[in-house]
């Protein structure tokens, strides 16, 4: 129970690990003593860790942002999926860490984008939308949401309201299509395209292997390391503090390819590439390909500011 408590309040890298273990205690076995053994050897070795979060504008620049993200069967025995969700409020200035969750489904997915519209509905259901009044109290002005989704698909879906092939999940998870179409389209949700290597709610839904990777995925939702925070600097006004906005607005900036039978309108984003002060930063490849960080991690121009992630070409 007491690392439950520091993986919900303090160390937000622990929840997948410590939720797949709590799903086992009425049938625990040798396996889950390895895995809590392990999880005890990476708390005592990353006592140097934190979790941060900085606010340094005013009121009128503050956003709420929410990330959800899913994996695909990852349960090897119940063949379930894991729902992610991160929320977070950030500004030119600030970004500063509110709620997350790693949660499993409670029916089998037959597809991603499946998993990812169940993701969706909980995060906007459970998380984004009961902080919308508190926030707005707390800021004394109307705010909108800006939710960030990596699944072209899933967005699609949620921008049109149509899912011929997902028409189960109303029986099966309890989720509709058209629920989430209505919220997306109001004005207090704004849906945002975002990048897999920039989504923080992907360390709650999947496991890592890379160090590397794995101290990329913790800088994303601000658990860092005592040298990361040493690379923190004061930011510029034309700076962004929110790794997944950096990243979206240089996709914003893309050419978008023209398709007669494309009726949806592309996903809005919150700044473009001069605002942010994102230009030369990038590796833009072709239009059919994914924006790339470059070897080193993201800093923005005029500022020397440093994300602190260190890690190499997976974004920050």
């Amino acid at each position: 129970m007491k690392i439950m408590y520091i993986a919900r309040f303090a160390r937000t890298d622990l929840l997948r690990a410590v939720g797949v273990l709590s799903t086992k205690i009425t049938k625990w076995d040798t396996l889950c003593d390895r895995k809590l053994f392990r999880i005890i050897k990476y708390i005592n070795g990353t006592t140097t860790w934190r979790q941060i979060g900085f606010v340094g504008d005013n009121p009128s620049e503050l956003s709420l942002g929410l990330f959800s993200d899913a994996d695909f069967a990852g349960d090897k025995e119940l063949q379930r999926s894991t729902s992610g969700v991160f929320l977070a409020l950030y500004g030119p200035h600030s970004f500063f860490p509110l709620s997350a969750q790693s949660k499993k489904q409670t029916a089998t997915s037959h597809s991603t984008v499946e998993a990812e519209i169940i993701a969706a509905d909980h995060a906007i259901r459970t998380a984004g939308l009961p902080a919308l009044p508190l926030w707005e109290t707390i800021l004394d002005r109307s705010i909108s949401l800006d939710v960030y989704q990596d699944n072209q698909a899933t967005a699609r879906i949620m921008s049109s309201g149509r899912a011929p092939t997902l028409r189960h999940i109303k029986r099966t998870h309890q989720v509709s299509v058209a629920w989430l179409h209505e919220r997306v389209t109001s004005p207090d949700v704004v849906l945002h395209d975002c990048l897999s290597e920039v989504m923080a709610a992907d360390i709650f839904t999947k496991h890592f292997i890379n160090k590397d990777k794995w101290e990329q995925v913790c800088s994303l939702i601000e658990v860092v390391t005592s040298k990361q925070m040493y690379t923190l600097q004061q930011l510029s006004k034309r700076s962004i503090a929110c790794p997944a906005i950096l990243v979206a607005s240089v996709m914003a900036a893309r050419p978008q390819p023209a398709r007669a039978t494309d009726q949806v309108s592309p996903l809005p984003t919150r700044a473009t590439t001069e605002q942010s002060g994102l230009s030369g930063l990038m590796n833009i490849p072709s239009s059919t390909s994914s924006p790339t960080v470059g070897s080193a991690s993201v800093t923005t121009e005029k500022s020397g500011f440093t994300h602190g992630c260190g890690a190499k070409n997976y974004g920050c």
